[in-house]
């Protein structure tokens, strides 16, 4: 989208344009992430809206793309995250990539993914290195979102059989 837009004057002609304008806005909301809904909550228009997020993910320099891969190079899981976050973290960061059309090899995603893990997690990356086909960044995630429900399911039991 290009040029200005401008609201018509005459009220039938406004109500239209405002009915259509509010039906572009939500055909946008529904198909973004979530975690872009803050960028676009307070713009009025499909068209301030479409700009911005153009904006969000227009390649400024070769420095954006170099930096966006080195910050998902970098990033740790912390102790205080919980696999979703640290998952959802990721994948910002490879939509981000990919929206100003560079490319992260799923491979290079799910390497990542397990060398930022935190110490606790070393046996279990061990044993997800060792599958004979490399798993996929979503089949990691349900992996490990798995894992972490059973480590926190046995915690609460061994902390429930410390109080009887």
């Amino acid at each position: 989208m290009t040029g200005e837009i401008v609201e018509p004057i005459e009220t039938a002609r406004k109500e239209n344009f405002k009915e259509v304008d509010i039906t572009a806005i939500s055909l946008i909301v529904d198909s973004i992430r979530d975690h872009l809904i803050p960028y676009i909550a307070n713009i009025d228009t499909s068209k301030n809206i479409y700009d911005a997020l153009t904006n969000l993910f227009t390649i400024k320099n070769v420095g954006q793309a170099i930096s966006l891969k080195n910050e998902l190079r970098y990033v740790r899981m912390t102790n205080d995250d919980i696999m979703a976050s640290y998952f959802v973290r990721i994948s910002q960061l490879r939509d981000q990539i990919k929206a100003i059309e560079d490319i992260v090899s799923e491979q290079e995603l799910v390497n990542t993914t397990l060398s930022g893990l935190t110490r606790s997690w070393d046996a279990f990356a061990a044993g997800i290195s060792s599958w004979k086909e490399a798993p996929s960044f979503e089949q990691l995630w349900t992996s490990c979102a798995q894992e972490e429900s059973m480590l926190i399911s046995r915690d609460r039991k061994k902390e429930a059989l410390k109080r009887l």
